[in-house]
């Protein structure tokens, strides 16, 4: 029984291994390219404890440990992950692509403040409809 204790303060094989939730961006005061570094460091710990995601569940690790200020990035980035005919992911959802994709979104579809109104289309063609309806408006604005 003594020796058995001994063994437990001193051997690392009788001690339980610690366990690591992956992070959350309002760890990192909102600064995603942070997040992105701590959500990295977070994969390739669980890699070493061989728990192995494929690229579409790191992605969704990632969107869930987001602020919700990121909101409208999320819903874009879902829709990516959804609209993506290839095998795979779209390489606007890598994870080192991410932070860049989420800037461009919110940069230009922010104006003064507001949200502003984002048409899609599939596979980003936009239809004659919309190209005339587009043209139509922006005379009109203008």
């Amino acid at each position: 029984m003594i020796l058995r204790e001994m063994l437990e303060d001193d051997h690392p094989g009788t001690q339980e291994d610690p366990i690591y939730c992956p992070p959350h961006s309002t760890e990192c005061d909102g600064d995603i390219q942070e997040y992105t570094n701590h959500f990295i460091s977070w994969l390739t710990f669980e890699q070493l404890n061989h728990h192995h995601y494929k690229d579409h569940e790191q992605v969704l690790h990632y969107l869930k440990g987001l602020h919700y200020k990121f909101e409208p990035a999320i819903q874009y980035v879902n829709t990516l992950l959804d609209t993506w005919a290839q095998e795979g992911i779209s390489p606007k959802c890598n994870i080192c692509a991410l932070p860049h994709t989420i800037k461009k979104f919110l940069s230009s579809s922010t104006r003064n403040g507001q949200q502003s109104a984002v048409i899609r289309t599939m596979q980003d063609k936009p239809s004659p409809l919309l190209m005339t309806l587009h043209s139509n408006v922006s005379r009109t604005i203008y």
